[in-house]
């Protein structure tokens, strides 16, 4: 199969056309037991797509996202990221085990350290007091933590943050491998990256060996569709898809995949051209904002600020402080100067 293909939206679709009526699951009968108001909402589409045996075509999507990003495999997830979270973590680390973790985490890699009985070493983001903003750890930082407690059995770190700043994944990755140390990134942000040359590294291609996204914040997946991208070979497979096995539903919902399916169909045939007018039409706003009297736009030159590798364009991060009153900014002055936070980037799982 080549990246045209869409081997989960084709199986819904062979098994609509075929008039097939189930006696199993879904018990709404593709839409048949529904009631009017129900159909108005959702469309009667929705339910006639929720194909219980289009899972059949989930194991060659997975392989086309993998070829398509970079991957050595790919594993598609239905209960959001914080699955694909809890997963991640409970292949690599188990009872007693440390493990190196961004200290502004999602709560789903809070939730993954208590299931896994693994014990959080934390490591502290860069903040940044001029933008008042968290930026990743440094693959410094990293090599220093795994230095002074040689303990360590996986790091997870976040990257990019909610405001589009990256960590330095070559570097970080490096770090860990030359400890044999596994290497997990919270990537939610970033499923477009693979699709355009502009945008940051990928993680998977940068080293990491497994990359957690969420497709219904950066791509075109419904909410809930999520992937993990497996690169290297600290990580097996097999031990991945268990622990998944372990945990997840035993119903999947065909319109997930097929709406992650059909993502990355779109993406390999057109996410470049697609990026690139975006990327434009970012750059103008971008430009438009910073030209209006109390706005500050983050904009490249946050590359190299202390921790910043790499910068996502398409997030428009806007500092609006400049707007508020006398009183309110004096009292934001004296917060920036004894270091206490205004906001922080926490990426969600």
């Amino acid at each position: 199969m080549g990246q045209e293909s869409l081997p989960v939206l084709e199986a819904i679709e062979q098994f609509r056309d075929a008039g097939n009526y189930s006696f199993g699951l879904p018990g709404h009968r593709l839409g048949r037991g529904i009631d009017e108001r129900t159909a108005a909402v959702l469309s009667p589409g929705a339910f006639e797509a929720d194909v219980e045996l289009a899972k059949q075509g989930v194991p060659e999507a997975e392989k086309l996202l993998a070829q398509a990003v970079g991957a050595r495999d790919a594993v598609f997830t239905t209960c959001g990221s914080s699955i694909s979270i809890h997963t991640a973590l409970l292949t690599v680390t188990g009872p007693g085990q440390k493990v190196l973790v961004d200290r502004n985490v999602h709560k789903s890699v809070v939730a993954s350290l208590i299931l896994a009985g693994a014990i959080p070493v934390w490591l502290r983001p860069r903040w940044d007091y001029e933008n008042q903003i968290a930026h990743p750890a440094t693959a410094g930082d990293v090599v220093e933590a795994l230095e002074r407690d040689p303990e360590i059995s996986a790091v997870l770190a976040i990257t990019p943050t909610e405001y589009g700043t990256g960590a330095d994944v070559h570097g970080i990755a490096d770090a860990c491998h030359q400890r044999g140390v596994p290497l997990l990134v919270d990537e939610a942000w970033g499923a477009h990256f693979p699709f355009h040359p502009d945008l940051p590294t990928a993680a998977v291609r940068a080293g990491a060996d497994i990359t957690i996204q969420s497709l219904h914040k950066a791509g075109g997946g419904l909410c809930q569709s999520s992937i993990m991208l497996l690169g290297g070979d600290l990580v097996d497979p097999v031990d991945l898809r268990l622990r998944l096995d372990l945990i997840t539903t035993t119903s999947p919902s065909a319109l997930f995949y097929g709406s992650i399916d059909g993502w990355r169909r779109r993406m390999a045939a057109e996410g470049e051209k697609l990026f690139g007018r975006a990327l434009d039409r970012a750059a103008r706003l971008r430009e438009r904002l910073g030209g209006v009297t109390g706005l500050a736009v983050l904009g490249s030159d946050i590359i190299g600020h202390d921790s910043v590798a790499e910068w996502d364009p398409l997030k428009l991060s806007v500092d609006v402080s400049a707007l508020a009153s006398p009183v309110t900014r004096r009292r934001s002055g004296s917060n920036r100067s004894s270091g206490s936070p205004r906001s922080s980037g926490t990426p969600a799982g």
